[in-house]
C-alpha cells in the first residue's frame, strides 16, 4: 500500500503532505526492525534457582531449567522469554518483556499508515 501511495499520489501531494507520509512510513521501518532486532527478554538457564528465589522459581522439563514466574518456553525460537505474549510469524522472534513496548508501536503506527495511505489512494488529501 505504501508503495503504491509513493509511486500514484505522493508526487501531486503538497510538500507537507509528502514530508508526513515519509516520516511516517521511515518510523514504520525502524519500529519494525526495533521489534524484530530487540531481545525479547530471553533468560539464561538455570540449573539451581537463583539465591533468594527457591520458593518463586520452578523446574520445567521441557527446558531443563529453573524459570521464573510469568515466563514461558517458546518452542519455535528455543528460549525462554520473560513475559512471554506471541511469537510473531512476521518477525520470526518471540515477543516479551524487553520488545513489547516497540511492538505496541509498530503495530500502532501500522494502523496510522495504513489509514493515511487510504486517504491519500482514495483522493482524501492533496
Amino acid at each position: 500500500v505504501s508503495g503504491m501511495t509513493l509511486l500514484y499520489r505522493i508526487p501531486n501531494c503538497t510538500p507537507f503532505v509528502a514530508f508526513s507520509w515519509f516520516v511516517l512510513t521511515v518510523s514504520l521501518i525502524v519500529l519494525l526492525a526495533l521489534t524484530a532486532f530487540r531481545d525479547p527478554g530471553i533468560l539464561l538457564r538455570h540449573e539451581t534457582p537463583p539465591p533468594g528465589s527457591e520458593n518463586a522459581w520452578r523446574w520445567n522439563d521441557r527446558t531443563y531449567s529453573y524459570k521464573p514466574p510469568r515466563s514461558y518456553f517458546d518452542p519455535d525460537t528455543g528460549v525462554i522469554v520473560e513475559k512471554f505474549d506471541h511469537t510473531c510469524p512476521w518477525t520470526g522472534t518471540a515477543m516479551g518483556k524487553k520488545n513489547m513496548g516497540s511492538f505496541m508501536l509498530f503495530v500502532s503506527l501500522i494502523f496510522v499508515c495504513l489509514v493515511f495511505n487510504i486517504i491519500l489512494l482514495t483522493g482524501g488529501a492533496k
